[in-house]
């Protein structure tokens, strides 16, 4: 989906992303382990927007952010 935007902004996006669903979770769930914060920065786009498609359904950190 990225594909066609510069590295640099493509890096700038996916921090973005990171960042919005940090702080949509977090009022939700509280504030995430170091584990998680791990698996958040350092997951792709599609996988930004796999667990954010789950955040509605999810009932804790672990079972929204899975590998």
């Amino acid at each position: 989906m990225l594909e066609k935007y510069s590295v640099t902004l493509q890096g700038v996006i996916r921090r973005a992303e990171a960042r919005l669903l940090l702080a949509t979770a977090e009022p939700v769930f509280g504030e995430p382990p170091q584990d998680i914060l791990k698996k958040v920065n350092d997951a792709n786009s599609e996988k930004l927007l796999d667990w954010s498609r789950r955040l509605r359904t999810a009932q804790s950190w672990s079972e929204l952010i899975t590998d």
